[in-house]
């Protein structure tokens, strides 16, 4: 995928929103049934038909479209099913990163510096030379959050305690937390992370 694809040009687009049956219409009831069994669909609004979704238009599975002006919590800003994208998907650099789901922190591809300077890097903000990668807008905050815990506990002297108990998961060193904040520790990690986000509350 070259540099200069047009993203958005390539899109085809519905005249506009089209309503052919109540909402929801009666398969995306019985659909939300058949998920109801299995999850809480109280927050569901329509059953989709993904495959019919274009730029930024959602076609439920009764096929009733409809203007998009959520795009999945505004995280599809170059529109649904973009041919460019659905292109790039089916690239071996894509495949691999999609099956093998790298942890980069830990274990980079070889052109991962290539792959960001071409790719986010070339729009961060003027003096912003590093960025971390994130999936969804939890994950961001989440990440916010830590960065904020280290920076504010590596300018203190830590403890011989709190690096003892920290790897316990108890006081001082540590407190009930998981890794986004909502559970309790179960696994052992480094000392720095453990003292470093230990918990609000400790702030």
């Amino acid at each position: 995928m070259g540099s200069g694809a047009p993203f958005i040009g390539s899109l085809t687009e519905p005249n506009g929103p089209e309503v052919k049956t109540e909402i929801p219409g009666p398969k995306g009831v019985a659909l939300q049934k058949e998920l109801d069994a299995h999850l809480d669909t109280r927050t569901v609004n329509i059953m989709c038909d993904y495959e019919k979704f274009q730029g930024n238009y959602l076609v439920d599975v009764d096929g009733n479209t409809f203007l998009d002006a959520y795009s999945q919590i505004a995280s599809i800003p170059v529109g649904y099913n973009n041919p460019v994208l659905k292109k790039a998907a089916q690239s071996p650099e894509m495949i691999s990163a999609m099956i093998n789901r790298p942890t980069t922190g830990f274990f980079p591809r070889g052109d991962y510096a290539k792959l960001l300077e071409e790719g986010v890097l070339k729009v961060a903000p003027r003096g912003a030379p590093y960025v971390w990668m994130a999936m969804s807008g939890t994950e961001a905050n989440e990440s916010a959050y830590q960065a904020a815990f280290i920076w504010y506990r590596r300018r203190k002297v830590w403890k011989e305690d709190e690096l003892r108990t920290c790897m316990l998961n108890q006081s001082p060193g540590s407190s009930e937390r998981g890794e986004s904040f909502k559970s309790v520790i179960i696994v052992e990690m480094a000392a720095f992370r453990l003292i470093s986000l230990g918990s609000f509350l400790q702030l």
